[in-house]
């Protein structure tokens, strides 16, 4: 038999056993429980949105178009009826632009205001009129009805002088694509786990605007003759295969002389035209001057008159809205 020392001893050790087991599987336990809260962590706090800022409403419709829903919040720095060639950013939007995780704008000769901005910024941007294969159409001449040595019309646009192209290239078909082809290789690089449903947007966009062209083809869309008040729609009538008979002025902000009003007057005499292209935002009421009796439709040149997302939405509008001219009861 084993004596009382023996025996205290050995129900010591089963004591120690017995603790030494029950710690191990605290421990145990205990790695599991942080291995559960660490998982649903990683559940409940999904990866933040980029932060991306562009320059214009066209530029958010790209994104749009390719982005996933929640992958993104954009800030548009240029607000309604505001001109992409001569805006002034508020405080806010200075530092919206400095520290956001992306910026896409149309470079220095479209937005001259953002260059000096753009070079504090550390992280990347993209200008879209770089991208290779952008199209670049030549300015036009002043239009019918004006005098390019009449310094007292609307002959020019305000940026003329330093552009060599048309700026408002965000009208073009091809150069949306180009454009949301760049954001979706971008997103992709920043966050790779986007990339299938990045890929299916970009796929879907393809499709609607190859069925887009398929319903309004070059040449295939039956227009009126018609003018614009505004000559920014160059692109626009490029891809339709048609072009506006006259232009008002190049910029709305400035007056119209007596002798330019003479010559719109003498011009729709002998080249007469079914409506007018109007914009928000812009005196108008010269149109009534020159063509009492000449329908008008309303068009936004940033896409603001548009609710649905994305650049499809953006042309259709300004497709339908160009071939109602000359239809009856077109007038605004």
């Amino acid at each position: 038999m084993l004596g009382f020392t023996q025996q205290k001893r050995l129900a010591m050790s089963a004591r120690s056993a017995v603790a030494h087991l029950w710690f191990r599987s605290l421990i145990t336990a205990s790695v599991v429980l942080t291995s559960v809260l660490f998982a649903e962590a990683a559940v409940a706090e999904p990866e933040r949105p980029l932060q991306v800022v562009v320059s214009t409403q066209p530029l958010l419709r790209v994104i749009q178009s390719v982005a996933p829903t929640g992958s993104v919040e954009v800030n548009v720095l240029l607000p309604r009826a505001a001109s992409p060639h001569d805006a002034t950013l508020r405080p806010r939007q200075l530092q919206q632009l400095v520290d956001a995780d992306w910026l896409i704008w149309m470079g220095p000769v479209v937005e001259p205001y953002l260059q000096t901005w753009i070079q504090k910024r550390q992280g990347p941007s993209l200008d879209v009129t770089t991208l290779e294969g952008v199209i670049k159409l030549p300015p036009r001449k002043p239009m019918e009805g004006g005098d390019p040595h009449d310094h007292d019309s609307e002959a020019g646009h305000q940026h003329s002088g330093t552009a060599n192209f048309d700026v408002h290239l965000w009208w073009s078909r091809e150069n949306l694509l180009l454009a949301a082809d760049a954001v979706a290789e971008r997103l992709i690089a920043l966050r790779p786990n986007l990339k299938p449903e990045v890929q299916q947007k970009r796929d879907q966009l393809q499709i609607a605007m190859q069925q887009l062209a398929t319903e309004y083809p070059q040449g295939g869309t039956k227009i009126q003759p018609f003018a614009v008040f505004h000559d920014g729609w160059q692109y626009l009538e490029r891809d339709l295969g048609q072009k506006a008979q006259a232009g008002f002025v190049l910029d709305g902000e400035l007056a119209m002389s007596l002798r330019h009003l003479a010559k719109l007057k003498q011009h729709f005499r002998t080249h007469p035209v079914a409506c007018v292209l109007i914009e928000p935002g812009m005196n108008t009421a010269l149109v009534g001057k020159v063509l009492p009796d000449t329908p008008t439709v309303l068009l936004d040149p940033m896409g603001w008159d548009v609710p649905s997302e994305g650049i499809v939405p953006m042309l259709r509008h300004a497709y339908e809205s160009l071939a109602r001219c000359g239809r009856a009861g077109a007038k605004n």
